[in-house]
């Protein structure tokens, strides 16, 4: 059982990851094509995601229950947040630097997470974390 887990797990990081290299891709071959800027590019992808959220809202009988005014006022921050600042910068990432880059970059963000990890929740990573860490950073650089 742990086992079928662990496989789950690990499709579910690879399908990720070739979804993410395919994104980061696609918009960057958009964005060098000069067919539009960064702000029409994202105003259309807010457009499409917005769509098909709504579809599957319509489609699926379930409800959501905020507890509290907090919860739901950072769950609304975010969601401001997240297209006015990270979608941004990472069109405009994608833009400049190429998908090579990017990919080295963004086989940094596990690294980050260990290393605030260690500082913030004082957990240290085994050796085979570190070492299989340090095998995904290494191979997106060669």
């Amino acid at each position: 059982m742990k086992k079928e887990n662990g496989l789950k797990a690990l499709s579910a990081a690879v399908t990720a990851g070739i979804l993410s290299g395919l994104a980061y891709y696609f918009v960057q071959l958009y964005m060098s094509a000069g067919k539009g800027n960064t702000i029409q590019f994202l105003s259309g992808q807010l457009i499409v995601s917005f769509s098909v959220l709504t579809v599957v809202r319509l489609c699926m009988r379930y409800s959501v229950r905020y507890r509290g005014k907090k919860g739901f006022i950072l769950l609304v921050f975010c969601t401001v947040l997240n297209p006015l600042l990270a979608q941004f910068l990472e069109v405009t990432a994608v833009t400049y630097a190429g998908t090579a880059q990017m990919a080295i970059f963004m086989s940094s963000v596990p690294l980050m997470a260990v290393l605030l990890s260690v500082v913030i929740n004082r957990e240290l990573p085994t050796h085979r974390q570190l070492l299989f860490l340090l095998l995904t950073v290494v191979g997106v650089m060669i």
